[in-house]
């Protein structure tokens, strides 16, 4: 079990999640237990992760002596965020965008199965379900919409100028990740899905139930 003590600076974040979490409930999404509002504090109590953040094992595993996470373990949990997300934009009652979807808002169990933290930015989505426009940015380093920032382009022209070529694609991914040509043929799979998620276009874009069932033919192998 997690604890938060939400200053008032932040109240109005506490009130967004507290809106969401009583709204939706899924096994990718982290659960809220329960809440406070006794005195100054605002309490949000959540079921404990106890792998902590995925930006932990990506980023700081070797300041913690933690191992590199397999092909396989990272399928798996991007295919559990996946599944979360997808529940966010259509599949709950309500639909909802959550705006701030980075390594350090995922959270692993003691099975490393991932589930979506962090609430705080989360908006209602459009009625349609289908498209939304937002005009300003929100949260912190992670995934943007292309839309947001111009520079993106220069990351999507790179990228598509290493998938071209066989030997500058190995270089580029990590190189805790042991490549057998199985293995390089599914990173590069969801190399190609990222890709498309990064078009600047919208509607080129794979909405997250496509996003699911690619990444659950690559785990299943």
């Amino acid at each position: 079990m997690e604890v938060e003590i939400v200053s008032e600076r932040r109240l109005k974040k506490f009130k967004s999640e507290f809106a969401v979490l009583t709204k939706v409930r899924h096994r990718h999404l982290v659960a809220l237990l329960g809440y406070s509002l006794d005195g100054e504090e605002r309490l949000l109590v959540y079921e404990f992760m106890s792998q902590g953040t995925l930006s932990r094992h990506l980023f700081n595993r070797k300041d913690e002596g933690l191992k590199p996470l397999e092909w396989s373990r990272r399928l798996i949990i991007a295919l559990d965020v996946a599944r979360g997300i997808e529940y966010l934009h259509g599949l709950a009652h309500e639909s909802f965008i959550h705006r701030d979807l980075k390594p350090s808002n995922i959270l692993l169990d003691h099975d490393m199965r991932a589930k979506v933290a962090d609430f705080g930015l989360a908006r209602l989505a459009p009625e349609n379900g289908k498209h939304s426009t937002e005009t300003r940015i929100a949260g912190t380093f992670g995934y943007l919409a292309p839309e947001y920032l111009e520079n993106i382009v220069y990351l999507v022209t790179w990228f598509r100028t290493v998938h071209i070529n066989q030997d500058t694609f190995r270089m580029a991914v990590d190189e805790t990740i042991e490549l057998d040509n199985g293995t390089l043929a599914s990173v590069r799979k969801v190399a190609e899905l990222a890709e498309k998620c990064c078009a600047s276009e919208p509607y080129r874009r794979p909405d997250m139930a496509r996003v699911v069932n690619v990444l659950s033919s690559l785990a299943e192998l």
